[in-house]
């Protein structure tokens, strides 16, 4: 099989308008190609310079930050994050319940996205915390896993009080400079934003162009992070060096491996069913699951006009990123079953088919 062939096949048959594609292999990178418009009306093509938005896969970003903050303040995993900043006194008067970083990073806090919403300022994507005492002592967490996009809204918030520093420029100082990711923004930076694909959502009628300025759910530490093939390459490095890179040890090899670990099960599918996924979870900002057998690590992203991939095989030291603009794509589905196919050297499968077929069920690390 020529991967490029069928990139192009599958890109031809899903009307993808542009994308970007990186590959590792044996811990080296060996593929990072470009294919089609980042600009279909002006016919400008997808460079190494294009940005697109990774949307969730913000969220592994998210976590480690908030880890390295909170270990730096002797704190950890299993901390009481009200402690950090709850006066004794504020403490006395509530019955906070206890919430830590695990709870927050894997999804298990028992919050859903409603009851953090009530916590914001209004008009603002702050978290007011005088309202968000009143929610914690009058609705305490269960420990259920439940996607929250709010959540990791908090978990900014509470990166900005630890740090005292607005969130991306502490990931831009702690991470991204270390890890030589120079391309990736955020939408603050529209100077890098110049270099940004234009979205397009599809319909029965056809295309919506999105412009990155249009694009409204841009929560920072949830979905916020544009970025480029090369730079996620890059940070999949560092996941797969267990937090080293370039002879500097940027994140912790400890967080590293609790990281990709499950922290939270996600579906118990039947066995008499066919084509079901059994091994489902959630770790620190990473969906987990097993590809063929072998255990795989990866977070999808989509936002209007635009959709992407990133996954790893941490025994493999290889992995792979897909960035389209084109939104609630299926075809990132279909390139994420073949690069996986691909990567571990099996009978590729016809994924355009299955993902056909299972189009509206929950899938693991292409859901989010």
């Amino acid at each position: 099989m020529n991967l490029e062939d069928e990139i192009l096949r599958i890109k031809k048959e899903w009307d993808v308008q542009g994308m970007s594609v990186g590959l590792i292999k044996n811990g080296e990178v060996i593929f990072c190609k470009n294919f089609g418009y980042a600009n279909k009306e002006s016919e400008i093509l997808v460079d190494n310079t294009t940005l697109f938005p990774i949307a969730s896969c913000t969220k592994s970003f998210t976590a480690a930050l908030l880890y390295q903050t909170l270990i730096g303040n002797k704190a950890d995993a299993q901390t009481n994050l009200w402690d950090l900043f709850f006066t004794a006194q504020e403490k006395s008067e509530f019955k906070y319940p206890s919430v830590n970083f695990e709870a927050l990073a894997s999804h298990t806090s028992g919050w859903n996205d409603g009851d953090i919403k009530q916590c914001k300022e209004a008009g603002s994507e702050m978290i007011d915390f005088e309202k968000m005492k009143l929610i914690l002592s009058e609705s305490p967490l269960k420990g259920k896993w439940k996607y929250s996009n709010e959540a990791y809204l908090l978990m900014g918030e509470i990166i900005a009080k630890v740090s005292n520093m607005a969130p991306w420029n502490h990931l831009k100082n702690q991470i991204l400079l270390n890890a030589n990711m120079t391309q990736t923004c955020s939408l603050n930076e529209p100077e890098q934003l110049k270099c940004a694909a234009i979205g397009y959502q599809t319909s029965n009628v056809g295309f919506t162009r999105i412009t990155p300025e249009l694009e409204k759910n841009n929560t920072p530490t949830a979905s916020g992070i544009w970025s480029s093939a090369a730079d996620l390459l890059q940070w999949l490095q560092l996941w797969l060096n267990q937090g080293e890179l370039n002879g500097q040890q940027i994140l912790s090899q400890t967080y590293i491996q609790e990281a990709i670990k499950m922290k939270a099960i996600i579906a118990n599918e039947d066995p008499f069913k066919e084509e079901k996924d059994f091994f489902v979870g959630y770790g620190y900002g990473w969906f987990v699951d097993t590809h063929q057998g072998v255990y795989r690590v990866g977070h999808s992203g989509s936002i209007e006009g635009y959709s992407c991939m990133t996954g790893f095989f941490p025994g493999e030291k290889s992995g792979f990123v897909v960035l389209t603009n084109q939104g609630n794509s299926e075809a990132v589905k279909v390139f994420t079953g073949l690069l996986s196919d691909w990567l571990l050297e099996c009978p590729s499968q016809d994924w355009n088919t299955i993902y056909k077929k299972r189009k509206n069920e929950f899938l693991p690390l292409t859901n989010n």
